[in-house]
């Protein structure tokens, strides 16, 4: 092996999270949720229920793949980095390469298809799709600064974004353009953001151990399902609404969800605030403790699903969901909040202990998605939007399940799991 360069000779980022570093990481995010997620009323008004049905139908589908490109990467990179020393090019270098060169084609495909079809829904769509997977790019490029021990650049850069995306809303009810010329706009300030974020990241030497990319690239992907395949699934339920008599709900159901991810935004900001302290806690007898906690955890979370299911099927026949009032829906969906929170922690802890947590965490992940699409098939050409959401609550029932069944047979062996 050769000696270690001067750069990995570094001290290691600091894992330790205080009240004041989780307060600043929080006002970023909450000032980018509010505005993102805030951005659907002025944009119904600017552009009324026609324009925004159709921009709802193609954004909220893409919606999933800021978490496909993001997920993984950065959890990945707040799980390793704060570890690495030695390695640290070979974990930093190419994450870099992925938020640099990963917009390029697609911004280029949107400037074409806006030049040639400005307002086609093939335009629109690769415009949502582009504006997703450029964000999921900022976002990871964000996330290496604070794993390098820079968390104030996390910060700044999410405040940074708030003020794009609201400068865009604002700019869009004064001049009303087209959902298109919106999109397009959006994705325009993402990018040059994103070339900011690209060009400030320090380079590392690369000593190219193989082991270290391999790493890198499994527990991206393991720890990035747990996030992408609910987020995948959730837009699939706008795919099976618009294939049914409520296609109009796909406005509403854009206008709930929205205020849904904003809740859960909270419980993944905290996961991400909490992961490097939380990976390099959950190790020896740390492992133990966390896996005891997922399983008592997982068990609670299916408690309360079935309840909730329970009602929730009660409710749907009824005047009310019929009526699908807004509040009714946001009242619908808060209700759901304590179990998704306790499925995402209990996956969380089982992540950071082992390599078989991970692959517990994925497997619940999958079978969750593979839950909601079946249960969506079922209830959503009954209940339009209402029965979205009824859908939504199989992936909890899943998660919860898999790892309280999962655990439980772990517990009855003396054997210990591989990767401690």
């Amino acid at each position: 092996m050769s000696a270690e360069p001067d750069t990995e000779s570094r001290a290691r980022p600091s894992s330790r999270v205080g009240a004041r570093l989780v307060l600043s990481l929080a006002s970023g995010r909450v000032a980018f949720r509010v505005v993102t997620y805030g951005s659907g009323i002025i944009l119904l008004a600017a552009w009324g229920e026609e324009d925004f049905n159709r921009y709802a139908a193609a954004a909220g589908p893409m919606l999933w793949l800021t978490g496909l490109v993001a997920a993984g990467p950065e959890k990945a990179a707040l799980k390793l980095v704060p570890r690495s020393r030695r390695t640290r090019g070979d974990l930093v270098m190419p994450l870099r390469s992925l938020c640099a060169y990963l917009p390029v084609p697609f911004v280029t495909a949107v400037a074409v298809a806006v030049v040639v079809a400005p307002e086609s829904t093939p335009t629109l769509w690769l415009a949502a799709a582009a504006g997703q997977i450029v964000l999921g790019c900022t976002l990871v490029a964000i996330a290496l600064f604070r794993a390098l021990g820079r968390p104030g650049r996390d910060v700044a850069h999410y405040l940074t974004l708030s003020a794009a995306t609201a400068v865009a809303v604002g700019l869009t009810y004064v001049t009303r353009p087209s959902p298109v010329v919106y999109l397009a706009g959006l994705l325009a300030l993402t990018a040059v953001l994103n070339t900011i974020l690209v060009r400030g990241l320090p380079r590392y030497p690369v000593t190219g151990v193989r082991r270290a990319r391999r790493l890198l690239a499994g527990t991206a992907v393991l720890m990035g399902l747990p996030e992408v395949l609910p987020t995948a699934a959730t837009s699939l339920l706008y795919v099976e609404l618009a294939l049914t008599r409520h296609a109009g709900d796909s406005g509403l159901l854009f206008l709930a969800l929205s205020g849904w991810s904003l809740l859960t935004a909270v419980s993944y900001f905290l996961q991400r605030a909490f992961q490097p302290a939380t990976s390099l806690r959950v190790t020896g007898e740390g492992a133990v403790k966390a896996r005891e906690r997922a399983f008592l955890i997982a068990r609670v979370t299916v408690g309360l699903t079935v309840v909730w299911l329970a009602l929730a099927v009660t409710v749907l026949p009824t005047d009310l969901a019929t009526a699908r009032p807004l509040w009714f829906m946001a009242v619908f969906l808060l209700a759901h909040a304590p179990a998704h929170a306790l499925a995402s922690y209990s996956a969380f802890l089982l992540e950071n202990v082992s390599a078989t947590g991970l692959r517990t965490s994925a497997v619940g992940a999958a079978t969750g998605t593979a839950a909601v699409i079946g249960t969506g098939a079922l209830t959503v050409p009954l209940g339009g939007a209402p029965g979205a959401i009824c859908a939504l609550a199989a992936m909890e029932l899943a998660v919860g399940l898999n790892i309280w069944l999962r655990l439980r047979s772990a517990r009855r062996k003396p054997a210990t799991e591989e990767g401690e």
